[in-house]
């Protein structure tokens, strides 16, 4: 089930735009002048595929309509209520109807007030703080997370009726799951950290320090290498305690390959050997010979050699994902710097190199060479396949010759992994040529 279109009414109490998503290159460009909406669309959308909901209790608007490949839409109308106040200085409560649209018409209805996706979860969970509309700190994985996420996680320490009041119906978790989305925002360098603190008997929220983006990503990467060596390893040592038993196997069979085939995959497991050492993911290690046409004449050495290869194919398999990505990653951040090279390790995640052959601190690169490397890193590693990515305003810090060569960019990097994008954008160099993938979100 797939996001067609997002169709918002009275924006502000002033605009209407329908985003109906391009297909099939899967990118869709949005623009418009300064005060449209473009950000606020953007939340919205991510904010539903969250499944948090506080975001349109604040903001202003009639009403916002999903439509999915399906023929199935989820409708969110809001309705203010001016005469609901416990105070004079108060706003007016605010409450949202959530309701199921088919093709034989309104067949679900969800009704939210603002006090409904901020539970009281304390009574239950000393350990979960209130962190805003609709999210909350955990102590225990100190992470902060939605009034969903902690249904999810603590449910067996609800009542039955606390849970039923505050969860989501399973038919609208069926549309707010159905896809990953993922919001790059134009703060995209910093994230704010931040941790509670306990001030005269009650919780408040203070900022602990803001954290590079860069850096983050750059150890995790290093997380994921370990975690692929790992596997690599784990795979290793149970096909070599079973290697004797499969030899004796393959020299009893009738099937042997041919001499040419293992000279043809000798030759790959070493190209591929060598590539991994070469993009950082494997250490230097000693590579077998690859046998001459004599050598492999034997009906019994090529049974043997068979098994062998068999076992180095599916070891080096482990590798295939992450080395694609990585190799991408390096290969447009390459073509953009300029003296500088990305280096990949497990010790590091990914390092720049001056050409003088000093590393570089990420911190001291450049915004740009900064922005360049977050919004890579997060297409290529951060999000699943098939996810929905927002970006705003992808042009900040970008040089115009790396604005061009964005939308090429996010192609190749649809090529490897597919996924939705909707973008919003100020700029024609993003756009270059392909104002076929546009849509002007007019007042």
């Amino acid at each position: 089930m797939e996001l067609e279109s997002v169709a918002v009414e009275k924006l502000f109490g002033r605009f209407s735009y329908k985003i109906t998503l391009h297909r099939p290159e899967k990118i869709t460009i949005i623009h418009a002048p300064n005060g449209f909406g473009k950000t606020v669309v953007l939340n919205m959308i991510n904010s539903f595929f969250s499944g948090q909901f506080g975001i349109f209790f604040k903001q202003n608007f009639a009403s916002v309509l999903f439509q999915f490949d399906n023929s199935e839409n989820v409708c969110i109308e809001k309705e203010q209520s001016p005469d609901l106040f416990n105070k004079p200085s108060e706003q007016p409560r605010s409450r949202i109807q959530i309701s199921l649209g088919t093709p034989n018409g309104r067949t679900e209805t969800l009704s939210l007030s603002a006090t409904d996706t901020t539970p009281e979860f304390a009574r239950y969970l000393p350990f979960i703080t209130p962190a805003g509309p609709d999210n909350w700190w955990d102590d225990n994985i100190e992470e902060f997370s939605t009034t969903q996420e902690i249904l999810e996680r603590y449910r067996g320490q609800f009542p039955a009726n606390m849970r039923k009041s505050i969860e989501l119906p399973d038919w609208l978790k069926s549309f707010t799951h159905s896809t990953e989305c993922r919001l790059i925002e134009t703060q995209r360098l910093l994230r704010i950290m931040q941790v509670p603190e306990r001030h005269s008997n009650s919780w408040r929220r203070v900022t602990d320090h803001a954290r590079p983006v860069v850096e983050m990503e750059a150890k995790d990467l290093a997380r994921r290498i370990g975690t692929t060596l790992a596997e690599y390893a784990n795979r290793a040592q149970t096909l070599d305690q079973s290697f004797p038993r499969r030899v004796i196997a393959a020299l009893g069979s009738e099937n042997t390959p041919e001499a040419a085939d293992v000279s043809r995959r000798l030759r790959d497991v070493d190209k591929k050997r060598t590539d991994l050492i070469s993009a950082g993911l494997l250490d230097k290690v000693g590579a077998p010979e690859i046998l001459s046409q004599a050598e492999l004449a034997g009906q019994q050495v090529r049974q043997i050699m068979g098994a062998y290869l068999n076992d180095m194919e599916e070891k080096f398999a482990r590798f295939d994902e992450l080395f694609k990505r990585a190799s991408l990653f390096k290969e447009i951040i390459g073509e953009k710097f300029q003296f500088k090279s990305i280096t990949i390790s497990r010790e590091k995640g990914f390092s720049v190199v001056g050409d003088n052959g000093e590393e570089i601190s990420l911190l001291d690169l450049s915004s740009g060479e900064q922005h360049e490397l977050v919004m890579l890193y997060e297409l290529l590693f951060g999000v699943q396949d098939n996810a929905l990515i927002l970006i705003d305003e992808p042009e900040l810090s970008l040089h115009v010759g790396w604005q061009v060569r964005f939308l090429p960019d996010l192609q190749r990097i649809q090529q490897l992994r597919p996924m939705q994008i909707i973008m919003a954008t100020h700029s024609p160099q993003i756009i270059n040529d392909r104002w076929d993938l546009t849509l002007e979100l007019k007042g």
